[in-house]
């Protein structure tokens, strides 16, 4: 399902579209993370952390580069 659908964006501009998108998936990782990262030890954050990073960066999503996510 495409939450752009579900919202009446007939004037809006492609940037705000955009930028709703890229909303969307940020929220997405955000709960992802928090969900099943916050319940891991030490070396499991360690690992969910470099698996996370690879599938948002093979899905081209703009992440600040941090440390960890």
């Amino acid at each position: 399902m495409n939450i752009c659908r579900k919202i009446d964006l007939d004037d809006a501009d492609k940037s705000v579209i955009d930028n709703l998108k890229h909303c969307t998936e940020m929220l997405f990782v955000y709960c992802l993370v928090w969900s099943f990262g916050a319940n891991t030890d030490e070396i499991g954050k360690l690992k969910f952390n470099n698996i996370i990073r690879e599938l948002v960066f093979q899905v081209n999503l703009e992440l600040e580069r941090q440390n960890n996510i």
